[in-house]
């Protein structure tokens, strides 16, 4: 048997939509569906009430207390006949084989108390996978936390639970909490489990559109700040140490990750604007944070160079420009073709460079002719001014012989040289070519 828990909050434009989704997903299963209706004051109360005489469904009206207080309750009148708990937002859906396989994969799997399905964002007819389903394009079937780090779980969308799970009543969503609150919970079972499951082959859609939906106002929100920091990210940290005696990757890797938005530039504005944010009081506990955070462990993330080193920073390092030379390269921006003048940038490994290193053009083996800096770039990450050597522009005379044979661009930092390959104009242009057929 299924029970499926759904907190909504003034969800009258899609709860409908969602309910006939569900019901329609359970075909030849038996289930409950428990709605919490939190304190809606549009017409959702009236809309549910066609379901109220439906033995199927407990209904239950609250003031509206939050997403997590409404899902708790309906964990608290889950039925003794019930198998495995899925919770559903009030604007989601799932594809219609969801609870099908999930079925499959706990009878299979009767080790594993925990499972995950793709997640994918919708926006009208778009459709985008969550940056977290890299893990279905693998073979792994069941996550072990130690081995596969880097398999981070966040959202309760998409996951299933066996009901057992919720037993024990550790297990429960933190009321004071009104952003992270699933992934607080989540971790936190994951951390005693140290395993669960990987559905590859169905999904559950995150409506996009919904206005109520948490991750639109999150940057509002005097919580998505050191509050964060101080009583999400630092449970996790003590939970691990309690448990492993030591912060293990999974969690290193899960914190490392998420705390990459508040570097993105996109939501730098929010961030340096918010009444809640204070650039001296986040630093000082964003240091205490990392911490627990191995250097590896950022070297692993996958985001900018840029903001790698910005973490690195945070533990009075920077990013080793070294690690990565074989992998560095050269940006043409313009080629003028009367003068032969080349205007480039490197690549974001570089963006921990002095910005004062030299930069040198190298051909026909040991010529060498010096580039001129056109323009320094620097950016904001939190309200703090960083140099960014990848932002620089430089610019110098391409030797004629180099239009057809390529070059060597020559960084030059004390007594460090890195030299990088940089392709002749012909192979650029051959190149481009290509791509547009």
């Amino acid at each position: 048997m299924f029970s499926v828990i759904i907190s909504t909050y003034n969800g009258s434009k899609n709860i409908i939509h969602t309910i006939e989704n569900i019901v329609e997903s359970l075909n030849n299963f038996n289930y409950e569906i428990i709605i919490i209706n939190d304190g809606s004051t549009d017409d959702t109360r009236e809309l549910l009430e066609d379901y109220k005489d439906n033995i199927q469904f407990k209904i239950f009206d609250q003031l509206n207390k939050g997403i997590s207080a409404s899902r708790n309750r309906g964990i608290r009148h889950l039925s003794d006949k019930s198998n495995y708990v899925v919770f559903i937002d009030d604007s989601d859906t799932v594809k219609k084989n969801f609870f099908r396989k999930i079925d499959e994969f706990f009878n299979t799997n009767k080790e594993i108390d925990v499972v995950a399905t793709p997640l994918i964002r919708t926006n009208k007819q778009l459709k985008k996978h969550h940056s977290l389903n890299y893990r279905f394009h693998s073979n792994i079937e069941i996550v072990n936390i130690h081995k596969d780090y880097k398999y981070i779980h966040f959202h309760i969308g998409g996951m299933a639970f066996r009901k057992e799970v919720f037993k024990n009543e550790y297990y429960r969503f933190d009321e004071k909490l009104h952003f992270w609150e699933d992934a607080k919970f989540i971790n936190n079972l994951l951390l005693d489990k140290e395993k669960y499951g990987l559905i590859h082959d169905t999904a559950y859609f995150y409506n996009s559109e919904n206005p109520n939906s948490l991750s639109k106002s999150a940057w509002t929100l005097e919580e998505r700040y050191i509050p964060l920091i101080e009583n999400s990210y630092m449970f996790l940290i003590e939970q691990s140490n309690k448990k492993f005696d030591k912060t293990i990757k999974y969690v290193q890797f899960l914190i490392g990750t998420h705390y990459i938005e508040y570097l993105k530039e996109h939501n730098q504005n929010k961030i340096i604007n918010s009444p809640f944010f204070d650039r001296e009081e986040f630093e000082k506990s964003s240091r205490v944070l990392f911490e627990n955070i191995d250097s590896n462990i950022i070297y692993d993330l996958k985001t900018h160079y840029s903001y790698k080193n910005y973490m690195l920073n945070l533990k009075e390092e920077k990013l080793i420009t070294s690690k990565f030379s074989n992998q560095l390269s050269v940006y043409m921006h313009s080629f003028n073709l009367v003068n032969r003048n080349i205007t480039f940038t490197f690549s974001n490994e570089t963006c921990s460079l002095p910005s004062d290193s030299e930069v040198y053009i190298e051909f026909l083996g040991d010529k060498i002719k010096k580039a001129s800096l056109i323009r320094q770039r620097s950016f904001k990450i939190l309200g703090k001014s960083f140099s960014d050597f990848s932002r620089n522009i430089y610019q110098v005379k391409l030797p004629l012989i180099s239009i057809f044979t390529g070059s060597r661009m020559l960084i030059v930092q004390n007594d460090i040289t890195y030299k990088i390959n940089n392709p002749s104009i012909m192979n650029r242009v051959l190149k481009n070519i290509k791509k547009t057929k």
